[in-house]
């Protein structure tokens, strides 16, 4: 049998045998956020695996204060570039967008070596306002001037580093995508529509594209250069995603929330509610959009005319019909109500939002401030909710997990949060929040020594339907005979001199390597499987050169989105 097939087996039976029993993990991520207050990045890392950020050494200083681009610190994107954490930010007081690198590993980005200006809009096309941005999946760095004083450039612009070297500041690495000092022509289900003055608010990564929404128009709009021609002119490349708000009587809106299915957004204050806070996701092969508000509940924007509360409410959408929008009944649904009304008191301004394929999300929420109970108790939490029973949102038993960080339990440092004076609290404001799962490979060790070195299991590629898989094995014997062992648990286990990980719970296949002691088993990641957890692979290799004569390969551990 076809190696390809061959190793289609165990994933296959991995598919039957598992769908009907496995739910979702909480998975370990690590979160950014940028605090506007102090002026830096913080990082947390789950260091001890209880699924808080709550433990000793787990918040610490990603970009501390007096460092380039850390005053009034605003939206910050994290992504993974060729093995290292790479970090980009904007500066809106300065027009620049930031670039920065833990170059040394101890997981703070400081000094000109490891912080450098990505785009400065003094240097390469005159003044602007930067407000929002983010990172697609082709690696371009996507964002928004956000107001009509942002001169000359005004809209939605792309950045790629084409000749590497480290910025967007060359020749053609900036394209303005839409320019926001004239009409922008929207599809959508009647025919089209022209935009009304721009002013982009936020933005969200969808794809190679983005999602942005419309202050003025009360819309979310989806761009995607989908014929890769440098712009989003073309049938499709500029579509309404959704309508959710009404404000504008010519576009369709989406009819759940027309007639009350859904909480109207239409606010007591005159103006619709904002979805300042989205994120997007691919769950089970599809992509799902999130969209947070961040009205205060102390506000005239924080009810509807009904008197429903508005605060800390997160929806959710998937395009059920295939017409690219998620603006038909049925397709958007409320994720988790944390209003002050009917939802969660104890919830109150959404502050950041974003979520890990897959679909666990993760935000961050404040508190009122002054505090409502003097003393330094904090002002900051940041909750998970993940929907585990497949109904569509995060609000049963189970699927919320509050406070996982808690500003005062970490307020006590004063370096991480430095106490602000005549306050008696400790005070953060993250302007953004990016949660990031680096890798969905883990390289647990365990690999035992032979006589060809130690045998080495590495993989590629994206856990998500259809893309392409390899394992691949190298440092084995020549022509070495292995078992491939799959695993949803792990108990490690010392033997041989390694640790074993993969007690073989689902399927052993017998394999060969090569004259040089390779083994590389491409594949495609199949439909069916269940999102968000552990499958454990390791290899167990015949060595006649090498007492006992068997060796370990090291475990990789898959993290299913």
């Amino acid at each position: 049998m076809h190696a390809f097939l061959r190793f289609m087996m165990p994933v296959s039976l991995l598919t039957l045998s598992l769908a009907s029993h496995l739910v979702a993990q909480a998975q370990p991520v690590s979160i950014y956020w940028a605090d506007n207050w102090n002026s830096r990045f913080q990082r947390f890392d789950d260091l001890d695996g209880d699924g808080t950020f709550l433990g000793a050494g787990e918040v610490k200083l990603h970009l501390g204060a007096g460092q380039p681009g850390a005053s009034t610190a605003h939206n910050m994107r994290v992504t993974k570039e060729a093995g290292q954490v790479v970090s980009y930010w904007l500066h809106p007081s300065t027009g620049r967008i930031y670039r920065g690198v833990d170059v040394n590993g101890d997981g703070t980005m400081a000094g000109a070596s490891e912080v450098k200006v990505y785009r400065d809009s003094g240097a390469l096309d005159g003044a602007s306002s930067p407000a929002a941005l983010d990172i697609t999946d082709d690696g371009a760095v996507w964002w928004t001037s956000a107001y009509l004083l942002s001169q000359p450039v005004n809209g939605l612009l792309r950045l790629k580093d084409l000749n590497a070297d480290g910025d967007a500041a060359d020749a053609g690495e900036q394209i303005l995508m839409v320019n926001g000092n004239v009409a922008h022509t929207i599809e959508h289900d009647l025919g089209t529509s022209t935009t009304k003055a721009w002013s982009l608010t936020s933005i969200a990564a969808a794809g190679d594209g983005v999602i942005a929404f419309q202050e003025p128009d009360g819309a979310i709009y989806r761009f995607d250069d989908l014929n890769h021609d440098g712009d989003v002119l073309d049938a499709g490349e500029s579509i309404l995603l959704l309508n959710a708000t009404g404000e504008r009587p010519d576009l369709p809106m989406n009819p759940d929330f027309a007639d009350g299915t859904l909480k109207s957004l239409q606010t007591a204050a005159g103006y619709p509610a904002s979805f300042w806070q989205m994120a997007t996701s691919i769950e089970n092969g599809v992509r799902a959009f999130y969209f947070g508000t961040s009205v205060s509940p102390f506000n005239p924007s924080g009810h509807n005319l009904s008197g429903q509360g508005l605060n800390f409410l997160i929806l959710r959408g998937v395009d059920g019909n295939g017409d690219g929008d998620i603006n038909d009944a049925g397709e958007v649904h409320t994720f988790y109500d944390g209003s002050y009304t009917d939802g969660d008191p104890d919830l109150l301004i959404l502050r950041g939002l974003d979520v890990i394929d897959g679909g666990t999300v993760y935000a961050a929420g404040l508190k009122p401030f002054p505090a409502l109970i003097p003393g330094p108790n904090g002002n900051v939490w940041i909750h998970r909710f993940e929907d585990l029973n497949g109904d569509g949102d995060g609000m049963d038993a189970g699927e919320r997990q509050l406070e996982i960080f808690d500003l005062g339990i970490h307020g006590f440092d004063p370096v991480t949060f430095p106490v602000k004076p005549a306050f008696g609290d400790y005070m953060a404001d993250p302007w953004d929040f990016s949660v990031r799962r680096l890798s969905p490979w883990t390289d647990m060790g365990g690999h035992t020594a032979g006589s060809n070195g130690a045998p080495t299991l590495t993989g590629t590629g994206s856990l998500v339907v259809g893309s392409p898989v390899t394992f691949d094995v190298a440092h084995a014997p020549a022509n070495a005979f292995m078992i491939s062992w799959l695993s949803i648990t792990s108990s490690p286990l010392p033997v041989l001199g390694g640790t074993l990980y993969t007690l073989p719970q689902l399927s052993e296949i017998i394999w060969k390597a090569d004259a040089s002691g390779q083994l590389s088993l491409p594949t495609t990641w199949p439909a069916g499987l269940p999102g968000g957890f552990d499958l454990f692979v390791q290899f167990v290799i015949k060595d006649a050169g090498h007492v006992p004569g068997v060796l370990l390969s090291n475990a990789q551990k898959l993290t299913t989105p």
